[in-house]
């Protein structure tokens, strides 16, 4: 399971994966095509950041 796998590894995301998995299946229920745009913005959103503190 992914508990087993990742929690020696990233033991604060597995927790925040736990606490939050209501959230994360609603995220599934998405078609796969509005899921690759939430994680694309995501990563833009991510990078922008990044380079405003830079």
């Amino acid at each position: 399971t992914f508990k087993n796998k990742w929690s020696s590894i990233v033991p604060l995301a597995v927790m925040v994966w736990e606490n939050n998995i209501k959230e994360v299946y609603q995220l599934f229920n998405f078609p796969k095509e509005i899921r690759k745009m939430i994680y694309t913005t995501n990563a833009i959103e991510s990078y922008n950041s990044q380079l405003r503190k830079f």
